[in-house]
């Protein structure tokens, strides 16, 4: 009973062995199998170095004393800064025979948009300024993608011109290439589009003038007096623009009442 015993407890030990050292074997495996798993769940780092593409835009205001002076100022600064003026327009109010307000459409690389802001800005008073940044990066690698697709699907084509062994498979060919090479012409139209407004910064400049602020901004009892006299002679400025346009009509009025009397008279003369 003795070595029985002795013989169970040896094969139950044994089994305990065992039973300990498959699963640790299972659980970690080779060396290799652990490499493996690295190196598949293992992210390429390279892909998130992309760099950003941004368009960015800005569009400020400000009050000047003379919008002829500013005008040459704010091209001057963009030339500086190694940009250009894509569209200005101006204003001349009819009255004051002054240039009352002017638009310009800068653009300066995306580098010098913080310098041309801050130098802009001390032509005159600020009165608005707005910023905006649009992240076309997603846009932009979708058109890089496109565009090799096409271009890989042109040289494939071209290859079946030249392969091409009977007229209709020839025309079939050139009209697919046709085709491709209109829509890679437009791809590649707007991503030089994309790449001309992520690289030059686009900033809406618009002048006004500083007397235009008296109107709606208190100015003082001595330049209330002031203006009340400009407005008085403007008012007799204005009268004897008008006296001065009819007056030849209350001439050529009274010539004909005048030559009616004369007429009449005769008449009666010539009765009597």
């Amino acid at each position: 009973m003795s070595k029985l015993r002795y013989l169970l407890t040896g094969l139950l030990f044994a089994l305990v062995i065992t039973g300990c050292a498959g699963p640790v074997t299972n659980q970690y495996g080779s060396d290799s199998a652990v490499s493996g798993s690295m190196e598949i769940g293992k992210v390429d780092s390279s892909m998130g170095m992309m760099d950003r593409q941004v368009i960015q835009t800005g569009s400020i205001t400000l009050r000047v004393d003379e919008i002829k002076e500013s005008i040459p100022a704010v091209i001057l600064l963009a030339e500086n800064l190694n940009g250009r003026v894509d569209d200005q327009s101006q204003y001349t109010d009819p009255n004051l025979k002054k240039v009352s307000s002017a638009y310009l459409l800068v653009r300066v690389p995306e580098e010098n948009y913080q310098s041309f802001i801050d130098q802009v800005s001390e032509l005159g008073n600020v009165e608005a300024l707005n910023t905006a940044r649009a992240d076309v990066t997603l846009q932009s690698v979708d058109l890089a993608a496109r565009i090799q697709s096409l271009e890989t699907s042109i040289t494939r084509l071209e290859q079946l011109v030249d392969e091409a062994t009977n007229v209709s498979d020839l025309i079939a060919a050139e009209s697919a290439l046709a085709e491709r090479q209109a829509e890679l012409n437009g791809l590649l139209s707007q991503q030089k589009y994309l790449a001309d407004q992520v690289n030059m910064a686009s900033i809406s400049v618009s002048l006004m003038r500083k007397d235009a602020l008296d109107a709606i901004q208190p100015i003082g009892f001595w330049a209330g007096l002031e203006k009340g006299f400009q407005s008085i002679l403007n008012t007799l400025s204005n009268s004897t623009t008008f006296i001065g346009l009819v007056l030849p009509w209350v001439l050529l009025v009274l010539s004909i009442l005048l030559l009616a009397k004369v007429v009449r008279f005769g008449f009666k003369k010539l009765r009597n």
